[in-house]
């Protein structure tokens, strides 16, 4: 079947409705459009498609995601300890993070524990706050189940997503 053909199958539409409405499409034509879109998202990379969800977005919000680690949202983290030493001829690191919490309680934990045992929890951004010296800073709501009531927090960018 040729462009042509396709386009000549294609129903018109002469006037656009706010009501959503049943338009008959043939099968064979649902089919190609359909494997169509799914080579596209195939193709396309995850970072391009996030970029078009939040250039495309009709109501504004934009959502992110947060560290959480043992059911505490994660603030901020830093390197405190990284040894690379070689024992025995095998070489081993150590590194050490020191984690802050909501309530500003900090834990040292090792790097390996938290990368592999925090978990991402989904945030709506409510706001954005650029400081002198380039840093920015997001106010966000927890939205996602499992973190209890709705929380707001303001969380420098480097710790989200």
């Amino acid at each position: 079947m040729t462009k042509e053909e396709i386009k000549a199958e294609e129903p018109k539409v002469v006037e656009e409705k706010a009501t959503e409405e049943t338009v008959p499409v043939k099968r064979s034509t649902l089919e190609k459009m359909l494997d169509r879109i799914d080579r596209l998202e195939f193709a396309a990379s995850k970072a391009q498609l996030a970029h078009f969800d939040a250039k495309s977005k009709q109501d504004g919000t934009k959502e992110a995601s947060i560290s959480v680690y043992n059911d505490k949202i994660v603030t901020a983290w830093k390197m405190v300890e990284d040894l690379v030493e070689k024992i025995n001829g095998v070489w081993v690191e150590k590194q050490t993070l020191e984690i802050t919490y909501i309530d500003d309680e900090k834990e040292r934990i090792p790097a390996k524990t938290f990368w592999l045992q925090h978990q991402k929890k989904l945030v709506q951004v409510l706001s954005e706050k650029k400081l002198v010296g380039g840093q920015i800073i997001w106010e966000v709501e927890t939205i996602e189940t499992g973190l209890g009531e709705p929380v707001k927090v303001s969380l420098d960018i480097v710790f989200i997503n």
